[in-house]
């Protein structure tokens, strides 16, 4: 069992955090090893991609009226080693975003607007989940290693209720 506690203080806007992480794994000495955890973390500097740009990503700060945005991950794994060489290894795992930093298309529309005229919309939320499986067998002085991830990540823009496929989402990775 492992537990720990990251405290987080960020001055633009008095913000206090704390970012808790619990891990078990059980038989860990065993030819299979269960896992699980959670973990919170908390985000102060946003990257923000522009719509219809091309140019270099924009890193927004959280502030008094845009509150950092946070993840709250949960995971579980299964190990095995059916043989001293070889090593199959399975992972779940969800996760939930708040407050995410979306860019606004509707800021296109004023002509007007820059950058610092803030086209981006704040109380974002994303869920992801997904399953990796990774497969690894030694040959001697070499380690063969093979990977597959299956997951899925939404957005649902702030006051919309109407999740989407995320730019970032990649369903299946080799």
């Amino acid at each position: 069992l492992q537990a720990g506690l990251r405290t987080h203080y960020y001055s633009k806007g008095e913000y206090l955090r704390f970012s808790p992480r619990l891990q078990v794994h059980l038989w860990p000495d065993k030819p299979v090893t269960l896992g699980a955890g959670y973990t919170r973390n908390h985000q102060f500097l946003h990257r923000l991609s522009l719509d219809g740009n091309v140019s270099s990503a924009v890193w927004v700060p959280s502030t008094d009226a845009q509150p950092p945005g946070a993840v709250d991950h949960l995971m579980a794994s299964l190990t095995a080693h059916p043989t001293s060489t070889t090593t199959v290894q399975v992972d779940g795992y969800w996760k939930h975003h708040e407050n995410l930093r979306r860019h606004s298309s509707l800021a296109r529309l004023r002509p007007s607007m820059t950058v610092l005229f803030q086209p981006w919309t704040v109380e974002n939320t994303a869920r992801a989940r997904g399953l990796e499986v990774l497969g690894q067998q030694e040959l001697g002085v070499l380690s063969l290693t093979g990977a597959y991830a299956l997951s899925k990540v939404t957005v649902e823009p702030a006051g919309n209720g109407d999740a989407r496929p995320a730019d970032w989402d990649r369903r299946h990775q080799v």
